[in-house]
């Protein structure tokens, strides 16, 4: 029994690398059977048992995982973003993003940002200026609109006061 245990763990470890690797192509699951000689049916079955999880939701899963980290370190946007992927559209990126975490692409990096730029309000004596652009933002007026939008006690608090930019 140990032996097969371990041989089930192999074999979705050689599916989580090759997962992983292909993250920013496609590949199915008839795709993934034939690289390691097994049917898909049992690799399916196989993966769910170990992981709790579809390998396809695994796999879209990664994908997200790595639109994240291009959102958050990259000047793509996110046509760019989800072509990189292998998503079939922007908007299928989109509603599949939102599906999983409740909001959109553009709503889940304003959030990060804003969040970021928060702490700085707090711990810092950067200007607001500085703030906006070092946070993410290319536009002041954005930066503080959508900091308003995301913290609406914004305008009746002083948690997060707006300082004037120093001159």
């Amino acid at each position: 029994k140990a032996s097969t245990r371990r041989q089930i763990s192999e074999t979705v470890d050689r599916i989580n690398l090759i997962l992983e690797e292909r993250r920013f192509s496609t590949i199915t699951v008839d795709e993934l059977a034939a690289i390691l000689g097994e049917s898909p049916n049992v690799l399916m079955k196989r993966y769910r048992r170990e992981m709790h999880e579809s390998i396809i939701e695994h796999f879209l899963t990664l994908k997200l995982q790595s639109a994240i980290q291009l959102m958050l370190s990259s000047d793509m946007n996110f046509t760019e973003i989800s072509e990189l992927l292998s998503f079939s559209s922007v908007n299928y990126f989109s509603k599949f993003f939102k599906k999983n975490f409740g909001k959109t692409p553009l709503s889940y990096i304003n959030e990060y940002r804003i969040e970021k730029a928060a702490r700085k309000l707090r711990l810092t004596d950067m200007s607001v200026t500085e703030i906006a652009y070092s946070s993410g933002f290319s536009d002041l007026s954005y930066f503080i609109k959508t900091f308003k939008k995301i913290n609406e006690i914004f305008a009746d608090s002083t948690q997060y006061p707006l300082r004037a930019d120093k001159h």
